[in-house]
């Protein structure tokens, strides 16, 4: 999500978009805390048995895919993402504000498509029950599914985000490309006033040679 202020209140929709994104996000913990108990429980049968839980390695296999897609909206909205905004910051704002929209848009897309083609295949998984190979036959079509759900939800997040960079004000920092600086502005009054200096002196000049 953007850091400087919004000229106006977010939409509903809007709105509705951070809120599933937020969801998912909570989703993704659940099964962050599932992985951690499998992997404590199997590490605690090892220690006392010897052995490992059956199965466990291609169960976390499968909840690492949830819960990596599951993410993926709730971070780009708090901008945990990797990013580089070295150019875009040297950029004035109303050019970065097009060159950041445009990208979001491209990632958009790239999300919405990524989201259709993941869907197909998660109809397919789950119609043949598909499962992974391993010590036990677990399933893989809940992770087909959050991967399909993760790819949605980032799509609407990136239109929500096109939303907010066009609803706006930018702070200070973002306009120093844009407006001049207070040295700036220094440094043409003073050509300015040394100019109409120079012009005075030779229009006095003139006049005394005419006198």
């Amino acid at each position: 999500m953007t850091t400087h202020q919004l000229d106006r209140e977010q939409p509903a929709w809007n709105r509705l978009i951070r809120g599933l994104g937020t969801q998912t996000a909570l989703l993704r913990s659940v099964v962050t805390g599932m992985i951690m108990l499998g992997i404590v429980g199997d590490v605690v049968r090892r220690t006392t048995t010897g052995k490992s839980i059956p199965g466990m390695i291609e169960l976390v296999e499968t909840f690492m895919a949830i819960e990596v897609f599951l993410g993926l909206a709730h971070a780009e909205a708090t901008g945990v993402h990797v990013r580089m905004s070295l150019a875009t910051n040297a950029m004035p704002f109303a050019v970065r504000r097009v060159v950041k929209t445009f990208g979001m848009a491209v990632c958009m897309i790239g999300s919405a498509w990524f989201a259709w083609a993941s869907t197909l295949r998660a109809i397919e998984s789950t119609a043949v029950a598909e499962v992974k190979p391993g010590l036990l036959r677990f399933p893989v079509w809940p992770a087909r599914w959050a991967i399909a759900v993760g790819f949605a939800v980032l799509a609407l997040e990136y239109l929500a985000r096109v939303w907010d960079e066009w609803h706006a004000r930018p702070t200070a920092a973002e306009l120093a490309h844009s407006t001049p600086s207070e040295l700036e502005r220094l440094e043409q009054a003073k050509s300015a006033a040394e100019s109409r200096i120079v012009e005075t002196l030779d229009r006095l000049e003139r006049e005394s040679e005419e006198g």
